[in-house]
């Protein structure tokens, strides 16, 4: 506290002002924002919801569950993915589907999963 008040009282001093420049609060505002915005992204979690309808099932989304638990598992994302199942997307003829994030995943494959996961993380 001693310290940011003597700086204050110095800076005062040597620019011959009676008050904290504006622009320096504007700016010290931005910074304390940009800090809460990294904080808010580092604990932000992922969803990934996988359609376990009986056509995306049949289709691949069995292995596509596996290989999206492995992967969490591997690279220790426990925190950061929450891996949620629905009975149908209704989107069945582009299937399986998988969404990530509100992004729709069509023909989700593990290979195209992994580069989506990786763009992601």
């Amino acid at each position: 506290m001693f310290f940011l008040i003597f700086n204050l009282k110095y800076f005062k001093i040597l620019y011959g002002i009676g008050e904290f420049p504006h622009d320096i609060c504007i700016g010290l505002r931005q910074i304390k924002e940009v800090k809460m915005q990294q904080e808010k992204e580092k604990t932000k979690t992922i969803t990934i919801k996988v359609c376990m309808g009986s056509s995306c099932f049949a289709r691949g989304n069995a292995a596509n569950l596996d290989f999206i638990e492995n992967y969490i598992k591997e690279h220790g994302l426990d925190a950061k993915i929450e891996v949620i199942g629905s009975r149908c997307e209704n989107n069945c003829a582009v299937g399986p589907n998988v969404i990530i994030d509100g992004e729709n995943c069509e023909a989700a494959s593990p290979v195209r999963l992994e580069s989506i996961l990786k763009k992601y993380l």
